[in-house]
This record gives C-alpha cells, structure tokens and sequence, in this order.
C-alpha cells in the first residue's frame, strides 16, 4: 500500500512557486557578494559543504540565477560563506512586502 503512495506521489505534477521580489534581491545580493571576493560558485559550494550545508555548484548558479528557492538555512549558511549577517543579504525596506499581513496588529 505505502509503495501505491509514493508512485502516486511521484506521478504528480509538482507547481513551482514563482520566485519573488526578496529572493530576486537575496540572488542577486549573494552573487554581487561573491563576485567581489573573487570567489567562484564551485567555491562557495566547497565552503557551504564544510559548513554541513551543501549545495552544488549547479545549486549556487541557480539559486543567483532564481531558478531555485532560498530557503532560511541556505540564507543562513550563505552568510556565513560570505561573511555577512542573513539580513545583509535582505532587501532593505520601510514598508511591509504584504500589507494585509499587518492589519489587524
């Protein structure tokens, strides 16, 4: 039965999320970084490797390129690579991204 799932589950289409504004800034934030270090994406996969995260450099090329999600621990992971705090990768902002989240408060 648990092996009727899995094909099932794996038959699915799956729906990509589009890539939005503060991933686009996160991206293109990570590669401006790198390139002034003089680091390449296949190093930057070496250091997140010893970091316990890794990420290939086909991961590294699509994560700047926006062809793949960041998720909060490659953010964190990132950083570290990069010697910057997660939020120097953010979008600096005064205004909520999504008001609607904020009414109510």
């Amino acid at each position: 039965m648990q092996y009727r799932i899995s094909v099932y589950l794996s038959s699915m289409p799956t729906a990509r999320r589009p890539i939005g504004p503060t991933t686009r800034h996160v991206a293109a934030s990570i590669r401006q970084l790198r390139t002034e270090l003089g680091m390449s994406t296949t190093t930057m996969a070496g250091r997140l490797e010893a970091l316990g995260h890794p990420v290939s450099q086909s991961g590294v090329t699509r994560m700047e390129t926006g062809q793949r999600q960041i998720t909060v621990d490659d953010l964190t992971a990132l950083a570290a690579v990069l010697g910057v705090t997660p939020s120097a990768l953010l979008p600096r902002t005064t205004e909520p991204e999504f008001p609607a989240a904020t009414e109510g408060e």
